[in-house]
């Protein structure tokens, strides 16, 4: 499990699209070889790029942080049925 603010970003490439391309790309390859990548988000105006990344169905928003004990199971259970 990874917790991150989730907007892909790198110091040496300019262009956020190129990082939406890259993880998107990584997420993909994970797919391929089991390992199922899921994305919850604080963000509402991340959905652009948590769409083009996670695939919408891939993606839960948690609307506030004090939100989110409630909302980590639901994550386990998207993980493992």
């Amino acid at each position: 499990m990874l917790i991150a603010d989730g907007e892909p970003s790198d110091i040496d490439v300019n262009g956020s699209q190129c990082h939406v391309f890259d993880v998107g790309k990584t997420v993909e390859k994970n797919h391929r070889r089991g390992i199922y990548v899921r994305c919850m988000r604080l963000d509402p105006k991340a959905d652009k790029y948590v769409s083009c990344i996670f695939s919408i169905h891939n993606s839960t928003m948690v609307e506030h942080i004090r939100r989110l004990p409630e909302k980590l199971p639901y994550l386990y259970v998207r993980l493992t049925y």
